[in-house]
């Protein structure tokens, strides 16, 4: 075949060719399964706090969320990180949602507490799908596989050039260097995403809606700042992550026990951090080690 037969340089520029073209067409074509695609109408508008954090952020985000309210109510107080938290004894909670994430808080050791907090919280998830706003499961497997399909077809022609290349004893450095960033660009794009085109629609209105929680939570110093509480932490939690309201006091146990924020170190430490991202020196991948199997 032609395609085959061409020289190194001319092969690895089809390929790019390809690969871009098949990057392009294997997400329009995957996003026929992210259906619907209108904003939903006043039911979708009309979602409970837990379930907008559940739709920005799936099970995590909607259990810390209501891990974040029951702190800052003090129905769970702060401890130090290594015990992660305790709870108040006799505490009445009318949402039984609330009374099961206090009772998991109250049995769990600290490194189950997320893992279990995820299950109290997975009843969001059939109201946000029936409301077109969450991918099912369904989808999201036709999501994958309509990208790899496509993929598939991009990877297979670099493959069969890189056995041409070996049979006529041809270097072919560069062409598998491609098809392994093909493959972890394929495998980036075949992640399907937790929510529907309307599910992102429903998500912006309420990031508008509320976008002056990021400010506020970032601004409550102290509790003589009038923190947030309630609601407003559930959606500062919910749609803008852990670390948009682990400034307010009341929630320094969160934000540590969650990673948003380093745990406070004392006064006389060193503090002499260097996270140096350095030494990666990127492109060093040896250029001089032969074509593609022409």
């Amino acid at each position: 075949m032609f395609l085959f037969n061409l020289k190194g340089p001319e092969f690895l520029a089809v390929y790019l060719l390809l690969l871009v073209t098949g990057l392009i067409l294997a997400w329009w074509l995957a996003q026929r399964w992210r259906t619907p695609w209108d904003d939903g109408g006043p039911a979708s508008a009309d979602l409970e706090p837990y379930e907008v954090a559940f739709l920005a952020g799936g099970a995590p985000r909607a259990a810390w969320a209501m891990l974040a309210n029951l702190l800052q109510r003090g129905v769970i107080l702060e401890n130090t990180f290594k015990s992660g938290f305790t709870v108040q004894p006799d505490v009445n909670l009318p949402d039984h949602l609330e009374r099961r994430a206090y009772d998991v808080v109250a049995a769990s050791p600290p490194e189950q507490v997320r893992e279990r907090l995820k299950d109290v919280v997975d009843v969001f998830e059939e109201r946000l799908q029936a409301l077109g706003l969450l991918m099912s499961e369904e989808a999201q497997s036709a999501y994958r596989r309509c990208v790899w399909a496509v993929m598939g077809v991009v990877l297979l022609i670099g493959g069969i050039k890189v056995c041409v290349g070996l049979s006529r004893e041809r270097p072919v450095f560069f062409l598998v260097m491609l098809l392994i960033g093909t493959l972890v660009l394929a495998a980036n794009v075949a992640k399907a995403p937790l929510r529907t085109l309307r599910g992102d629609k429903v998500l912006k209105h309420f990031e508008r809606r509320n976008a002056a929680l990021r400010t506020s939570a970032m601004a409550a110093g102290s509790l003589a700042v009038s923190p947030l509480s309630g609601d407003s932490i559930v959606y500062a939690v919910g749609l803008f992550g852990v670390s948009a309201a682990a400034l307010d006091p009341t929630l320094t146990a969160l934000g540590v026990y969650t990673g948003a924020r380093p745990a406070p170190v004392s006064a006389d430490s060193s503090g002499g951090s260097s996270c140096s991202s350095g030494g990666c020196g990127g492109g060093g991948c040896g250029g001089g080690c032969g074509g593609c199997g022409s």
